[in-house]
């Protein structure tokens, strides 16, 4: 019983030594300030977190959400220019029907664009916000998880680090210690 304690702290051992040397040359060449944020005492802590393969999970379930969520924004963007380009050519085919004048007909295709125009600014700007709002979701949910370096927040160096962290983890999930 003993015996076996032993062979299971030597791989844990093992296991904790390949991850923090793999998360060391991960950081290497990250920049002064960054290497600042992700300190060889983060990368210890980082390494004894993945241990426990639910961060692997955790990450994993946090990239599939966000892939979901930036695909069906990229599909309201899509489905918003192609009513906008739809808008637009139902336009032009009414103005060439039109007996209006063409300065009156410039006026009501630069409306429209402008319209289009502030329409699609809104909607980035919607999207711009929901990924703010995903960033603190994944913050909060990894602080809960106990993964150290991550916590909410909107400082720029912060969220690069974590940024980095993430991709830490990223790749070590696909190594696999000996």
């Amino acid at each position: 019983m003993e015996e076996t304690c032993n062979v299971d702290q030597e791989a844990l051992q093992r296991k904790l030594d390949f991850y923090l040397n793999k998360l060391r040359l991960l950081a290497k060449p990250l920049s002064a300030e960054l290497r600042q944020k992700i300190s060889d005492e983060l990368l210890a802590r980082l390494a004894l977190s993945l241990l426990n393969e639910t961060v692997f999970a955790i990450v994993n379930g946090l990239m599939e959400i966000q892939h979901v969520t930036e695909s069906q924004l990229e599909q309201q963007r899509m489905a918003l220019t192609k009513q906008h380009r739809f808008e637009k050519a139902r336009l032009v085919q009414a103005l060439k029907e039109s007996s209006e004048s063409s300065e009156i007909r410039k006026r009501r295709m630069d409306e429209l664009e402008q319209n289009h125009s502030e329409a699609l600014k809104e909607l980035d700007i919607s999207i711009i916000g929901q990924f703010d709002h995903k960033v603190a979701d994944q913050q909060c949910t990894l602080e809960l998880a106990g993964v150290p370096g991550f916590f909410v927040t909107t400082n720029p160096v912060d969220v690069q680090a974590q940024m980095h962290l993430l991709d830490f983890i990223i790749q070590l999930s696909v190594l696999k210690p000996n």
